[in-house]
């Protein structure tokens, strides 16, 4: 890594305006893209690339990021500074620390401002808005367009930020059903604490909580029409316009079962329709009109939910 050319200490504040004239998907990608002094130095993406955790370099000629509409958290992990710097996220200028350790958390949908970025580096989460603020005004009950000005408009030394950043690398683009949930957990220990460093303590959910009637009805329309496909907890959650957990736990409260659980009892009650309807068809045709992967799969889900084999309701529904 080349070493940052010198600079003389600014104080007027600065920020790019071609690069807030164009337009990027996320932060990482305005990290991966539009900048020549910022060296991406590693990149761990979830499956969709809506969840990032980038390691970077900042020279001293970086221009400040454009608006995203990601929730961005940046701890610098190596280098420093001794120069007195500034950072406007959106709640006025403040000054920063530039040592390892300190951690911001930009506000979604506004430009950074600063005095001079550089030299170090960073590790920088970014997280789409769009589905978290649900969930935090579900819980706050009352409007959420960005966390406080106690998150974004002043610096963090805190430990527990730091070391969670650092552990959400490997589970971020994992591909097993144990990173996702991995994952999700320190994402949500990461708002959490945020929640706490504002001073908005209060539980996630409350047990009242469920989902409302029309994403309720939304999600078991599309449950109904995709028996036959493949269908994912992240799927239903995008319907309902939460986090995977969140949702699991709403529905949970409206259902009294668990999504995929509602999922499979709905595949069964298609299979017995099917049965009852088309005595001719092998259960092996049936099984996978239904959306299981096999009359086997069908089969313990039968006995699961019904307490026979599909076999055996086919005896009973034809007369055998």
């Amino acid at each position: 890594m080349g070493s940052a050319k010198k600079r003389s200490k600014k104080t007027s504040f600065r920020s790019d305006t071609k690069e807030a004239q164009q337009s990027f998907r996320s932060h990482a990608q305005w990290l991966k893209e539009s900048n020549e002094s910022i060296e991406l130095i590693d990149q761990s993406l979830s499956d969709r690339g809506d969840i990032a955790l980038s390691h970077i370099f900042l020279s001293e000629e970086c221009s400040a990021p454009p608006a995203s509409s990601d929730l961005v958290i940046s701890t610098i992990i190596k280098g420093r500074s001794l120069n007195k710097k500034q950072v406007d996220l959106g709640f006025g200028r403040f000054d920063i620390t530039e040592h390892p350790g300190y951690t911001l958390v930009f506000t979604p949908n506004v430009d950074v401002k600063f005095t001079e970025p550089g030299p170090y580096e960073i590790l920088t989460l970014s997280l789409p808005w769009s589905r978290l603020q649900p969930q935090i005004e579900l819980v706050l009950n009352r409007p959420m367009p960005h966390l406080t000005a106690s998150i974004h408009g002043q610096q963090h030394k805190d430990p527990l930020l730091v070391q969670t950043l650092k552990q959400l690398w490997d589970p971020i683009n994992g591909k097993s059903v144990g990173d996702e949930l991995i994952r999700d957990g320190l994402i949500n220990i990461l708002i959490g604490r945020l929640l706490q460093i504002a001073g908005l303590n209060v539980p996630l959910v409350a047990p009242r909580h469920k989902l409302s009637h029309s994403k309720l009805a939304n999600v078991r329309e599309f449950i109904d029409q995709s028996l036959e496909q493949s269908i994912s907890l992240d799927m239903l959650a995008d319907i309902a316009n939460c986090s995977r957990f969140h949702f699991a736990r709403l529905f949970k409260a409206s259902m009294g079962m668990t999504p995929m659980a509602y999922v499979s009892q709905c595949r069964v009650e298609r299979a017995k329709q099917l049965i009852n309807k088309n005595n001719e068809w092998p259960l092996s045709v049936i099984a996978i009109k239904s959306g299981f992967s096999d009359q086997s799969h069908m089969n313990r889900h039968f006995k699961k939910t019904i307490g026979i084999t599909s076999g055996q309701y086919a005896k009973s529904a034809n007369g055998w």
